[in-house]
């Protein structure tokens, strides 16, 4: 059985199971194309997504997701681009839930490190040898890092990047020669 009923300008159909199964009703509602209105309510608990905008990525080797863990792992000359922080690293670990990224390098043949993350976020930009960021807060903990600041060189042992503009740095140099190892 179904009825037609006229509310203003729109026609709204709506068709009823008549299996006669006590509870069994369906009751469909169409608009005036006669095309099914969805009249379920949104879920109000809905979480909001994870990330603010899309995460660009890709590896040269492979890309692995884990669902239950809601991890990302990139291998060979992974790279991530999320708003305006870029990061580059043979090995890339992202972990969607916490919004941390965790990269290093791997080593080579003769053990020496390649591949070692490559961080850039607006005019700033360093190397290391490991590094885990915080994409919400912006804040993040890394192993010897190798920056340019003007027209000299800061490189540290172990540094916490506290905000945009405030580093803390232990066992560092500042030098206007850049010197590695």
């Amino acid at each position: 059985m179904a009825s037609e009923i006229i509310f203003g300008q729109n026609l709204f159909i709506t068709a009823i199971d008549t299996t006669g199964q006590p509870g069994d009703s369906i009751r469909i509602v169409y608009d005036s194309a006669g095309i099914p209105i969805d009249t379920i309510r949104k879920d109000s608990t809905q979480s909001k997504p994870l990330f603010d905008d899309l995460i660009d990525y890709n590896a040269d080797d492979s890309v692995r997701f884990s669902i239950q863990e809601k991890k990302v792992y990139l291998y060979g000359n992974g790279f991530v681009k999320y708003l305006t922080t870029e990061l580059r690293a043979d090995y890339i670990e992202l972990d969607m839930d916490k919004k941390l990224a965790m990269a290093t390098g791997v080593p080579d043949s003769v053990g020496k490190l390649k591949g070692t993350p490559k961080f850039k976020d607006g005019g700033q930009e360093f190397e290391s040898t490991e590094l885990h960021y915080n994409f919400d807060t912006k804040k993040g903990y890394v192993t010897e890092i190798i920056t340019q600041e003007g027209e000299g060189y800061i490189q540290g042992k172990t540094t916490k990047k506290m905000s945009d503009s405030v580093y803390c740095v232990k066992h560092g140099t500042n030098t206007t020669i850049l010197t590695l190892g």
